[in-house]
């Protein structure tokens, strides 16, 4: 039943068109599309549709009506097409270098622009409405939250490395018969899982901040999973944290699902050896003496040499990948753990919501096993595959932009040959005083890749760099590994030898006679004062003036650790300073010198009287 409206709104016969949005073609579809007109004997027609610009706006520019510089209505910009394509030229890439800028240093670099060819005076600078402008004569840029990317993944993912791993796996692949075999090649990666999950998005309020409740922090439980090129996934295997496996961690698990325990949570080499003898082999698929290739991670957990003989003597080829270069490489990371994620977070919203019990350790893998069926299935891990250029074999595969990040941290030329610094710099970091204003954006991205490349660091010796993107189970990775584990157990540095300044400072102390146990107080054995006293080595110097020793009687049978306070006179005896030392407390009735305070051992109080 449909109830009748108190207000009713009448019903328009003419509704007004919805006005549909100015200009969706950029300046340079235009300027393209004009030249080919002009240059190449194009139609207007064809031009038009061939960059998608309307067909007037095109036609009266080739007539001569509208100047072809002209892009829109109204006042004309302050830089005109050429120098905002500089501008967005360089917007572009700073931000595909990974430093791009934010809105308002774009506004601030424009306005050093501007300056420069001057347009604007210093003193008068661009607001945040060019900005708002620019960013309409170009659709093609728009303000973007940026995905994170850590420094080392930037500085590693070079485009030689990546390179020079498809040749090392390509010629792995063709040297064990492998292409044509997908249900043979596997990848194995390990995955997270806190019980604080991220909340999705809801509906709710727009007048108030919306909540969401999750079930607080706790410790970290990681799941291994595994799949094939072919589209097979292996049922996935828990780590969970403590040290005695319940059967009721396990419960509501999926079938073939199985865990263990370590102290962290986290895998290690003893938990991943686990995994593949006892739970890899029971679903690997039946061989009859063909090999299977585990692409893997550099991982430490995943490098040891009698991993490595174990595989062997199973057929197993283990290849790793290269060393921070998972992001992009890895086929569970590019295309099933991100799924994977967002569909266990809505779970654990709706486990929340649904059910009078909060996240913890023994339903987590319950909700786990649901997500990695459907993470996990058939179709994202053929992408998955496809998309690293794993199988089918392509080094196309990679998009390059992910590899640009990389070519700041190349040795770079120095902007300034003679090493001039005495060029000022205005707010955004553009040269005020550069010779020409079209070496502005050229200079500042020279800045840039002159200050990363200074980062470069001393190339030392580790296992990452002998397993990395290389097979580990060949001869000549198993060699070298074994000589780089013999190289770290012998001694670095040699025992610095005594020198005769050195030998005077060392004292020795005489060799303590074995004591037999004798009663004494909190059951501690004491020494005779004789045999503790090291006073006879000692220079008579740097002993007591009064008692005529270094170490206070008082303090020689002390069962707690006690210092000795120590002043050194003030006094002079005969024009020269007396310099003696002096026991507090024991030796003297003084029991604190502060700064700024005179004092004088029992000998010059006595000379003084």
């Amino acid at each position: 039943m449909r109830f009748k409206q108190t207000n009713p709104q009448p019903i328009r016969s003419n509704p007004q068109p919805v006005r549909s949005k100015y200009r969706l073609y950029s300046p340079s579809a235009l300027t393209s599309a004009y030249r080919c007109v002009k240059e190449d004997g194009l139609s207007v027609l064809k031009a038009s549709r061939m960059y998608s610009v309307p067909e007037n706006t095109l036609r009266d520019r080739v007539l001569g009506k509208i100047d072809p510089e002209t892009v829109v209505m109204g006042k004309v910009p302050l830089f005109d097409q050429y120098e905002e394509s500089k501008i967005a030229n360089h917007f572009k890439e700073m931000a595909s270098y990974g430093y791009g800028y934010t809105r308002q240093e774009c506004v601030d670099i424009a306005s050093d622009y501007a300056v420069q060819l001057g347009k604007r005076d210093k003193d008068k600078r661009l607001s945040i409405n060019w900005l708002k402008g620019f960013l309409h004569r170009w659709p093609e840029m728009k303000v973007v939250k940026p995905r994170g990317l850590e420094f080392i993944r930037a500085k590693m993912t070079k485009e030689s490395t990546v390179m020079e791993y498809f040749e090392h796996l390509e010629r792995c692949i063709s040297r064990h018969d492998l292409a044509d075999k997908p249900h043979l090649i596997f990848n194995i990666d390990e995955k997270g899982l806190t019980i604080d999950h991220k909340p999705p998005y809801v509906v709710g309020s727009s007048t108030s901040t919306v909540q969401a409740v999750t079930s607080g922090k706790g410790q970290t439980v990681t799941m291994i999973g595994c799949g094939s090129a072919s589209g097979v996934s292996i049922p996935p295997f828990f780590v969970f944290p403590g040290k005695r496996m319940n059967s009721d961690l396990l419960n509501g698990a999926s079938p073939g699902a199985s865990g263990t325990m370590s102290e962290s949570g986290w895998s290690n080499t003893d938990v991943f050896r686990k995994y593949l003898k006892d739970h890899f082999m029971k679903f690997a698929p039946g061989r009859q003496g063909e090999k299977i290739i585990l692409l893997l991670d550099g991982h430490r957990s995943h490098v040891a040499v009698d991993l490595a003989e174990w595989a062997k003597q199973m057929n197993i080829i283990i290849f790793v990948l290269p060393a921070h270069t998972s992001h992009i490489l890895q086929p569970l990371d590019v295309a099933c753990y991100g799924p994977f994620q967002r569909i266990y977070n809505n779970l654990c919203h709706k486990v929340m919501r649904q059910t009078s019990a909060a996240i913890t350790r023994y339903n987590i893998c319950e909700i786990a096993c649901k997500a990695y069926s459907k993470a996990l299935c058939a179709e994202n891990l053929h992408a998955a595959f496809q998309r690293t250029g794993i199988y089918p074999i392509n080094k196309e595969a990679i998009p390059k932009e992910h590899m640009i990040p990389s070519e700041v941290f190349c040795s770079q030329t120095v902007a300034n040959e003679d090493g001039n610094d005495s060029d000022a710099t205005v707010e955004g970091g553009i040269t005020t005083n550069a010779a020409t204003p079209e070496d502005l954006f050229e200079k500042q991205t020279l800045k840039l890749k002159n200050v990363k490349s200074k980062l470069i660091n001393k190339p030392r010796k580790t296992m990452s760099k002998l397993v990395s993107g290389k097979e580990l189970t060949s001869d000549e990775v198993c060699e070298a590994i074994q000589q780089h584990i013999k190289d770290q157990q012998k001694p670095t540095k040699k025992p610095a030898k005594k020198t005769a300044k050195m030998s005077k400072l060392v004292k020795k102390s005489p060799m303590k006679k074995s004591v037999s146990p004798k009663p004494g107080p909190s059951h501690i054995n004491l020494l005779a004062s004789s045999e503790s006293s090291c006073d006879e080595d000692i220079e008579d110097e740097e002993k007591c003036c009064v008692c005529g020793l270094f170490t206070p009687t008082a303090l020689a049978n002390a069962v707690s650790i006690t210092f000795a306070k120590w002043a050194q006179c003030d006094g002079m005896v005969n024009g020269y300073p007396c310099n003696h030392w002096t026991h507090l407390i024991h030796c003297t009735n003084v029991r604190v010198i502060r700064r700024g305070d005179t004092f004088l051992c029992p000998h010059c109080e006595v000379m003084e009287e």
